[in-house]
């Protein structure tokens, strides 16, 4: 998505917003399947399956409460901190947790050097080639378009900034 000088329109934040959280998504399931495979199946109060219904009601509402209290003890953001700024923190924290995973795949590939019957590379192959490669593609990209709108918005900024 070019947004150069003459490109942008009022929606530009919005559909990077939209491909942001589209991002993440891929992110979140790209790590939840790495992290499951990882994972060895475990019982116990961190293993959901595990827990009757009340139970995970219970788990649920003091994770919620808890994050309420957090939210309301953080301090006001700066006048700085606006749309732009929080995409570009978003984005860069799903990027961030996707390289760092893509590492840990490439060491254990590197590691490797005789393949037993058995052995997860080529499903780690197959994997890097058909999901965390393009996911990598993605995050390069909507890093340029955000990039490219920061740009825009400090040559040309606008009268009245999209509010949070």
């Amino acid at each position: 998505m070019n947004v150069g000088p003459g490109h942008i329109s009022p929606a530009t934040l919005e559909l990077l917003q939209i491909r942001a959280l589209r991002f993440h998504d891929i992110v979140d399931e790209l790590l939840a399947l790495l992290e499951n495979d990882l994972r060895d199946d475990s019982t116990g109060e961190d293993n959901p399956v595990s827990l009757s219904v009340p139970e995970l009601m219970s788990v649920f509402l003091a994770e919620l409460v808890d994050s309420e209290r957090r939210r309301g003890t953080r301090p006001k953001a700066p006048d700085w901190y606006g749309p732009n700024e929080q995409l570009l923190f978003a984005v860069g924290h799903s990027g961030n947790a996707l390289m760092d995973h893509a590492e840990q795949m490439f060491k254990e590939l590197d590691s490797h050097h005789t393949h037993d019957t058995g052995c997860r590379c080529y499903e780690l192959i197959d994997l890097l080639d058909e999901r965390v490669n393009p996911a990598i593609d993605e995050f390069r990209a909507l890093w340029a378009a955000i990039a490219d709108l920061r740009r825009h918005w400090r040559s040309h900024p606008p009268t009245a900034r999209p509010e949070d």
